[in-house]
């Protein structure tokens, strides 16, 4: 296989690191993916969860990743869903981010080559594997070298998510391998907790033109704002607190910003009691109106007993 391919524009095109727009004010979620009560998948929830998702401040879609359980879904299943979302982007949605990291590398290219097809797909993501794991991050980007090669027009993330890979690197140094290797790098879903480490990645970013899309926001996003964090990639019940925390920090009415931000914390501290985040989420996402289904094996829902308290925890601390 080979590990290069060429970066070089042509008759004054733009490199394909430039085509990847996520403007200042996207606040993009991570959808969970709608189930039937037999755990396949139902289509037929995409559109109203949509809606439902606009009407709460979401701007773009980072979609197939852990949120949406998309190691859980067959590649059949990915594509399609897929092909979904992006037939419902119109003018709902600026951007649309497609995970495509697999258990294999050859499962990880048959998805990036769809992705490339798909119109609406505004860049893709991959993640390392998560059982044989890259060994230091000259390895890291070889593999990712290997499959970026696939889309050679698509803008391409490493998505850093070393809380359930644990494949822990400086991300700043990915960052710098990553540019040098891959001529469709574009930048970083960072799903870490390490503020530090992301600053750091921030300044090889080159004033923006690479992406630190933020995935670790859901209870913090005030502390990343001032390190000039701009895009993050949220659960799908979160995005009228974020838009809300960050244009009172941009006011620099920090009095609001930090009410807002105690919120999200509050709605996170609720979750926590109830078990895993995406089981959770959906109860939630149901609480608001809409039915997503249940989860896939070994994820288990929510007792009604549980379903019940969730539901009073939260209008208890205002947040339905």
């Amino acid at each position: 296989m080979s590990e290069t391919f060429s970066s070089s524009p042509r008759n004054g095109d733009i490199r394909v690191v430039d085509k990847l727009n996520l403007d200042d004010d996207v606040i993009m979620a991570a959808p969970c993916t709608p189930m039937l009560p037999d755990g396949e998948v139902n289509f037929e929830r995409f559109e109203p969860y949509v809606n439902q998702m606009v009407k709460t401040g979401i701007s773009g879609l980072f979609v197939n990743g852990t949120l949406g359980e998309g190691m859980s879904l067959t590649n059949a299943e990915r594509k399609e869903s897929l092909e979904k979302w992006c037939s419902l982007k119109r003018d709902r949605f600026k951007s649309i981010i497609v995970h495509c990291g697999a258990g294999g590398i050859k499962d990880t290219i048959e998805l990036v080559k769809h992705a490339a097809s798909v119109s609406g797909v505004d860049a893709i993501a991959v993640m390392c594997p998560t059982l044989f794991k890259p060994t230091c991050i000259a390895n890291l980007v070889r593999y990712l070298t290997e499959i970026a090669q696939h889309a050679p027009n698509t803008p391409f993330l490493y998505y850093d998510i070393n809380v359930l890979t644990n494949v822990v690197f400086d991300t700043a140094e990915v960052v710098r391998q990553c540019k040098a290797s891959i001529p469709t790098f574009s930048g970083i879903k960072y799903s870490c907790r390490e503020l530090g480490n992301y600053d750091a990645a921030l300044m090889e970013c080159e004033n923006g033109r690479y992406k630190m899309a933020v995935g670790t926001v859901d209870e913090e996003w005030l502390p990343w704002l001032p390190f000039g964090a701009q895009v993050p990639i949220c659960h799908s019940i979160m995005g009228s607190i974020h838009k809300k925390t960050k244009a009172a920090f941009l006011a620099g009415d920090m009095k609001t910003a930090a009410e807002s931000q105690r919120l999200a914390q509050k709605v996170g501290v609720v979750k926590r009691r109830f078990g895993p985040d995406i089981p959770v989420s959906k109860a939630i996402v149901k609480m608001m109106g809409l039915d997503l289904g249940p989860v896939r094996l070994p994820l288990e829902e929510l007792t009604p007993q549980a379903y019940g308290q969730l539901q009073q925890d939260l209008k208890t601390i205002g947040f339905l």
